[in-house]
Parts: structure tokens; sequence; C-alpha cells
């Protein structure tokens, strides 16, 4: 079970995210941040990962970041509006895997569930399918993509 947690900001000059849980047990390790969706989206993004100090894996940890840096510059990019619901950034890291979901409230583009190594998908995706072990698209309430990498 969930051995506790924490809850701090991660301020920045562009914006502000906040880390609304941080929940650690022996083996799994939770973070949940809202990021604002807008310009700095993705500069935020990078820097709740950069500050994620269970990381030991540097690989890794730079490959979430720019993963996470190019799929919300596309999400603001693809924006047909202000809005005004936060970004969801979870992250999960186990003693294999680091996983990473992007969660809006159903308002962005919808992106589209292909095969992870079509050669259709827009550059950020083919980013996700050449860097991510696993990834894909979830759509229930909200729309979420996911990617996993190894670390261990």
């Amino acid at each position: 079970m969930w051995s506790g947690s924490a809850a701090r900001e991660i301020n920045s000059n562009r914006g502000q995210a906040r880390v609304v849980a941080q929940v650690r047990s022996p083996h799994i390790h939770h973070f949940h941040h809202l990021i604002p969706l807008g310009p700095g989206a993705p500069a935020l993004a990078r820097e709740a990962i950069a500050q994620i100090e269970d990381l030991s894996n540097s690989t890794a940890r730079s490959h979430a970041q720019l993963l996470v840096f190019d799929v919300l510059s596309h999400r603001v990019r693809a924006s047909p509006a202000p809005c005004v619901e936060p970004i969801v950034l979870e992250i999960l890291i186990t003693a294999l895997h680091l996983r990473v979901e992007l969660i809006d409230g159903g308002a962005g583009p919808k992106p589209e569930p292909l095969s992870p190594r079509a050669p259709a998908l827009d550059w950020d995706l083919q980013l996700v399918a050449q860097l991510a072990g696993s990834w894909g698209v979830r759509r229930d309430v909200e729309n979420a993509l996911w990617f996993e990498l190894d670390i261990a």
C-alpha cells in the first residue's frame, strides 16, 4: 500500500505547475501534476520530470522530458482556443518502468490509436513510437496519451 504523501509546487517564470500528489511505497512512486495549458506547458512538464529525485536512470529521464515536451507542444499548437482546464501529468515509477500519462479534459485533439510504428503518425507520436517501450491512447471520459520507458 501507499506509505506516504507530500505536496509541493513547481514555480516557473512561464507559469505554474502544481504537484497535487506525490506518493511513495517501497516499489512504486506516483506523481500527479496539473499543468496549465498554454505556451509554457511543455517546459513545465519537462521541469516536473527533471525534479523527480526517484528516477536515477538518466536516459529514461531525458527521453521522458523530450516526449512530454514534444507531445505538449503539439497539443498547444493544435488547441483551437484557450483551454481553462489544465493538462494532468501522471508519472508512475516502478522498479522496471517509467510510465507517463498526459490527460486532458476531452476538449483537445483526438490522437489516433494507430499501430505504434505506423509511418502516418505525427512527428511527436513518431518520437513516442521510437523511444517508448510501449505507448497508447486512452479515451474514456478524457483523452489520454501514455507511454512507458524501461528503466531497469
